[in-house]
């Protein structure tokens, strides 16, 4: 238990939440673009529709570890 209460810092505590505080914005965005998308399509183009899904969600996992390694990188300065 010891180590880790060493481990998980406040630092740590402090960019994870800006992290998930940020990620919910930001996924909004991204839904909000996928579903303007997804209503353009045509719904004979399910593969289409697929990729386009698949693709934010990716989007959405990308960003954030992009926004945690960013507030990581300017809390370590």
């Amino acid at each position: 238990m010891n180590t880790l209460e060493q481990t998980i810092t406040i630092d740590w505590i402090n960019t994870i939440g800006w992290t998930l505080l940020h990620s919910l914005w930001q996924a909004c965005v991204i839904a909000l673009l996928v579903t303007i998308m997804l209503r353009l399509m045509p719904s004979s183009r399910s593969t289409v529709r697929y990729a386009i899904a698949t693709g934010g969600l990716l989007l959405m996992t990308a960003i954030s570890l992009g926004t945690f390694l960013h507030i990581a990188g300017t809390s370590a300065t």
